[in-house]
């Protein structure tokens, strides 16, 4: 529940940062903005804690390119490095360029604690992200990460204790950087179910060397094995986390960041959007409101309805290009719907494309609702450029288009027996 009205607090402060406003009241805009940024990642962080302490925190396993998340994090934290004025290095050195098995979401979970730590903390020099091979046999490559700065360094008693939990170097650092003291014990108890180790070096004005060593199992078949979605899709999240996480007093980061970061649309978006039309099932109306004003901004006709069932009513009174819905909704929920729409007499109204919205932090929610035949899926809050990211993806790529229409040409079977990527498409080309 708490994430909902967090979430819309942030589309709200989108929504007023793209507004005509003077000096003063941008400044006031841009920091509500950033607050509600730096709770959604407390929030987050708690949360990722209390699975840790229930032992619920669990990893998947899929196939993931450890180069295109090396890149990925490197893409991210480099507007904020060079905006702070350090330099950030990279540099792989893997004889296997082959894909392995694991969570390529938590990887980058880890890495990013850890590098947002350092720029945080450092306000000169250069920082370095190095990927080493340490073994590799026919099955298995075991792979060191290693993050060093050029900052004061950590003293040996603060050091010992920085993976305990709510820790940091002292109570000024909480006032002045914000954060819970989760991010490396969070990181810690990942980089252990991932079945690694995680240490961190560092001595007074030499600067610091934090590290983790992670084994993972080859993929096989790597020719056949397209990008998973979380290797292409999860910047939509890490912004939001990026962003809080490097917040500063002296307000150097703020949506800036946030948009340095974010996905850029490509010029896909140039095409005409006055006869799009797009449906947005939402209950909450302060969430219904934020997606109405930012698709029409977009230059998209865009209506809303509340529920599952007022979506079956609307697709018989109108063609619709795209769905956009919430997953928790009162009388049907998006689950039921998207079951219905798919088993619809009309080939053109079955195979339309839809997106699943959600705060919810329950594991397995996407692999539902790609289960059940949803397109894609959102995490709230969704920023305006995921939102359009994810809008080319469905409205104007005939590769997507196609697909669906592969899929759903007859009306559709569910069955719980089959996995997310035998149903939809979006496994496949996400």
């Amino acid at each position: 529940m708490i994430r909902t009205p967090i979430a819309g607090v942030i589309g709200l402060s989108e929504l007023l940062c793209d507004t005509n406003l003077n000096p003063e009241q941008r400044g006031i805009a841009e920091n509500i903005q950033r607050s509600a940024d730096a709770l959604w990642t407390v929030i987050n962080d708690i949360l990722d804690f209390s699975k840790v302490e229930m032992g619920k925190l669990d990893i998947d396993n899929i196939p993931f390119s450890l180069g295109i998340v090396i890149l990925d994090t490197k893409k991210m934290l480099s507007f904020a490095t060079s905006k702070k004025g350090l330099t950030f290095k990279e540099e792989a050195d893997l004889a296997y360029t082959g894909r392995v098995m694991g969570d390529p979401g938590r990887l980058r979970q880890v890495l990013t604690n850890i590098l947002t730590n350092s720029i945080k903390f450092i306000s000169e020099g250069s920082i370095a992200l190095r990927a080493t091979e340490e073994f590799e046999d026919e099955d298995i490559v075991r792979v060191r990460f290693s993050i060093e700065d050029e900052g004061v360094g950590i003293a040996d008693s603060i050091r010992q204790r920085l993976f305990q939990p709510f820790s940091q170097a002292d109570s000024s650092t909480a006032r002045r950087y914000g954060g819970t003291g989760l991010g490396l014990t969070i990181s810690k108890n990942l980089v252990e179910l991932m079945g690694g180790q995680i240490g961190l070096e560092s001595k007074e004005g030499q600067g610091t060397c934090a590290w983790f060593s992670i084994p993972f199992q080859k993929a096989r078949d790597e020719g056949k094995l397209p990008p998973s979605p979380s290797e292409l899709s999860i910047q939509e999240t890490t912004a939001v986390e990026c962003s809080a996480a490097l917040e500063t007093n002296d307000g150097l980061l703020g949506s800036n960041l946030v948009n340095g970061m974010a996905p850029r649309p490509s010029g896909s978006l140039q095409r005409p959007r006055q006869g799009i039309w797009i449906l947005v099932a939402e209950d909450n109306l302060i969430n219904q409101q934020i997606a109405l004003k930012t698709l029409r901004k977009m230059g998209f006709n865009a209506e809303a309805v509340d529920n599952g069932k007022e979506v079956l009513a609307a697709i018989e009174r109108r063609t619709y290009d795209l769905i956009l819905m919430d997953c928790q909704m009162p009388e049907m929920d998006c689950y039921e719907a998207t079951l219905c729409i798919r088993q619809l007499g009309s080939a053109e109204a079955r195979s339309v494309p839809i997106i699943a919205m959600t705060a919810s932090a329950i594991r397995g929610d996407k692999e539902k609702c790609l289960k059940v035949g949803m397109s894609d899926y959102l995490s709230k809050p969704v920023k305006r450029q995921s939102l359009e990211a994810m809008l080319v993806r469905w409205l104007y790529d005939e590769t997507y288009r196609q697909e669906l229409s592969r899929w759903f040409s007859s009306p559709f079977q569910h069955s719980a027996s089959l996995t997310p990527s035998q149903h939809t498409p979006a496994l496949e080309y996400a």
